[in-house]
């Protein structure tokens, strides 16, 4: 800007020097040639001539200095509004900068509404979410305390319930026992009754009948026995007679081994260690 502000006025100035300098020409020639002009006609047309043709260069150095000056104003112009134009472009776009920096401040002055909105929010949610949390927590301890109460009152029952079933099942398998006991003790003493009267008939059949002996007379007998019948050993005790019908008796058993039993394991075990009463006919 400086150098062509220095160059536009060097223009009129220079115009100026040339100016003058042209009218010192001209200044200059009426001296020289003034003598000359008094005397002869001819070097007056010379000096009219050289002052016209001076005035021409000087009207064309003028008129080069103008089309100079015009074309340096022009292009000063053209320099100014490219300037104008500059200026306004930097002018719109900070304008258009500061309207993004507005706009930009805006947004986060909104960004930052909308997050402490959103934390506002998200406390609120905590907040609600922890009460929730408490009151499920306590529903679910009440809920668990009722459920305990209920599996305690089911588990009550189910006990009383299960030791009634099995007292029925202990009343009921005891009559079954009993039952069976009973069937079996019967069944037993009509093993026992028959195959006792065997025995007694076998030994009565072997008995040799004392001299003296009385009608009535009995000995209670021990006898232990192997499957097969065949004694092992023999107690003859409690007789209601003398040491010679006790003697008889004795020997009567022991005569009579092998002494019929069953053969039937679980009847046999009766008459593993029997005992009856040997209370012989007279023969």
């Amino acid at each position: 800007m400086n150098k062509n502000f220095k160059r536009d006025k060097a223009v009129p100035a220079a115009l100026s020097v040339l100016v003058h300098i042209a009218f010192g020409v001209m200044f200059v020639a009426s001296l020289e040639f003034a003598p000359k002009l008094s005397n002869t006609q001819a070097p007056e047309v010379d000096i009219i001539q050289a002052t016209a043709v001076d005035e021409k260069k000087i009207e064309a150095e003028l008129d080069k200095l103008k089309k100079i000056e015009e074309r340096k104003r022009r292009e000063e112009e053209k320099y100014q509004r490219s300037l104008e134009t500059e200026a306004d472009r930097a002018r719109k776009k900070r304008q258009a900068e500061e309207e993004r920096l507005a706009e930009l401040k805006q947004k986060k002055e909104q960004e930052k509404q909308n997050l402490a909105a959103l934390e506002k929010k998200k406390k609120a949610d905590a907040e609600r979410a922890a009460k929730e949390a408490e009151q499920l927590k306590k529903l679910e301890t009440e809920r668990k305390a009722k459920q305990d109460e209920v599996n305690k009152l089911a588990l009550q029952r189910q006990m009383e319930e299960e030791s009634r079933k099995k007292k029925e099942q202990d009343e009921a398998a005891a009559k079954q026992k009993a039952a069976a006991d009973a069937a079996r003790r019967k069944r037993v003493e009509g093993v026992v009754k028959e195959w006792a009267a065997k025995i007694q008939s076998k030994v009565q059949g072997l008995w040799n009948t004392p001299t003296n002996f009385s009608p009535g007379s009995f000995c209670e007998v021990r006898v232990n026995l192997l499957p097969g019948g065949e004694i092992v050993s023999q107690t003859v005790s409690k007789c209601n007679a003398d040491e010679i019908f006790k003697n008889s008796v004795e020997n009567a058993v022991a005569k009579a081994s092998p002494l019929p039993v069953p053969s039937d394991p679980a009847e046999f075990d009766e008459f593993r260690d029997f005992n009856f009463r040997f209370a012989p006919e007279a023969k």
